[in-house]
């Protein structure tokens, strides 16, 4: 039968690795999280009366189907849920949620890796560290030795030098482009990391070396690792701790990976646990790439700790969209400045096209204001093509800039403040 021989293979690989460090208080915790969203006509609830909690050293999977409540309910663990109504309780570390200490000790990587194509590995792995570690206990050397270290433990070290890549550019491949998204979080030395959807795109032996190393790193540093995954090999369940089964936003499992077909041998489900974890239902097709997109913010959004009648809202005072600033705001403008200064100056593209265009708006200008006179009207054509070169000159660059602070300000958890 199908289920006994996932059991045996499951059993056997996940009898394989060491357990996680044992510790009596679960590091995140959440009891009763109900989420509704406005629909045409009413409300739905996308998420049923959820519950479970995360240990040291534990790395869990989030699984189910598409539109079975993943994404939704890592959102709703990280602060990142934007919308809707939410009621329930969430706990870090035996307290109530506090927005800026949990964020502080939070590493999220989105399932889309957001890096510049120019910068190299270690560039971008040393921005995020310089962002993100306070310079007030971290040197520089400091910050460079945290990153030497991570990439050799994500074993990118070997293409440190090599540039991510990206948009027609040649750069390091899928599997590692993903591993550089999780240094990136690495660096900060989180208390949990959360991984939406790491293995989306990649190939088996890849996804299983993402998950692999995920879970050295998590037994090394004692992190506890959530992440939702999607149609993974009995490989790659087997190097989880413990699953969390979803199916239509409520929770039909939560406990040891060994143990999740017995548990469905004993409730004559074994059909749904295949189901859940293996198959894709064909009324679903591949462009619902997030669940609930009118619903989801790439920042991180607003968040309750606890319950409060009953009930967590979006209109609560606790917010998590406010960047957690580790160094000055002046000490975050030079990290940035620097960062812009070796992408501009490797896009020769945008050098010798900022060029071409200085000349032709030269010609340009030259012939149409030449020989002026003297007079009052002739001054004042002088101040207006003056001012149509800072113009003409201005937008090539601010535009681009613009878009920067858009995707890499908001999109990257707010790591840096736009203003003093």
């Amino acid at each position: 039968m199908i289920s006994v021989d996932i059991q045996l293979e499951i059993t056997r690989l996940s009898n394989s690795s060491s357990p996680p460090p044992t510790n009596a208080e679960p590091v995140l915790s959440w009891n009763n999280l109900n989420y509704d969203i406005k629909v045409k006509g009413g409300t739905r609830r996308v998420l049923h009366n959820a519950g479970g909690s995360v240990y040291p050293g534990e790395i869990v999977a989030i699984m189910g189907a598409l539109g079975a409540g993943k994404t939704t309910l890592l959102n709703i663990l990280s602060g990142r849920i934007q919308g809707g109504k939410l009621e329930g309780s969430i706990q870090f570390q035996g307290a109530p949620r506090n927005p800026h200490n949990f964020k502080c000790m939070l590493g999220f990587v989105e399932q889309d890796d957001l890096m510049h194509p120019t910068l190299t590995v270690e560039e971008t792995l040393l921005v995020s560290a310089r962002l993100r570690l306070p310079d007030a206990k971290y040197l520089l050397q400091d910050k460079k030795d945290r990153v030497s270290a991570i990439l050799r433990q994500l074993r990118l070290f070997q293409v440190k030098d090599t540039p991510i890549g990206g948009g027609g550019k040649r750069g390091v491949s899928g599997s590692e482009c993903k591993r550089v998204s999780i240094s990136m979080e690495l660096v900060m030395e989180p208390s949990i990391l959360m991984l939406d959807e790491p293995t989306s795109g990649l190939d088996s032996s890849s996804a299983e070396m993402v998950v692999s190393l995920t879970k050295e790193i998590s037994r090394q540093h004692n992190i506890c690792i959530l992440m939702t995954i999607h149609q993974p090999s009995s490989e790659i369940v087997a190097q989880f701790d413990k699953l969390i089964l979803l199916a239509q936003g409520k929770l039909v499992y939560m406990g040891p990976t060994a143990q999740a077909v017995q548990y469905f041998v004993l409730k004559s489900e074994t059909n749904l646990f295949v189901n859940v974890m293996f198959k894709e239902p064909k009324r679903r097709k591949e462009r619902q790439r997030r669940e609930l997109p009118g619903h989801i913010s790439t920042k991180s959004s607003s968040n309750c700790s606890h319950v409060n009648s009953g009930m967590m809202e979006e209109q609560a005072n606790l917010i998590l969209n406010e960047p957690v600033s580790m160094n000055s705001w002046f000490g975050e403008f030079l990290v940035l400045l620097n960062r812009e200064w070796n992408i501009i100056m490797r896009n020769y593209s945008f050098i010798y096209g900022m060029f071409a265009q200085a000349v032709v708006i030269m010609l340009f200008y030259g012939f149409v204001f030449f020989q002026l006179d003297n007079d009052q009207t002739s001054v004042q054509n002088c101040i207006g093509v003056l001012a149509l070169i800072v113009i003409s000159n201005s937008f090539p660059i601010a535009l681009p800039t613009l878009a920067l602070i858009i995707n890499g300000c908001c999109r990257l958890f707010c790591l840096y403040s736009l203003f003093p």
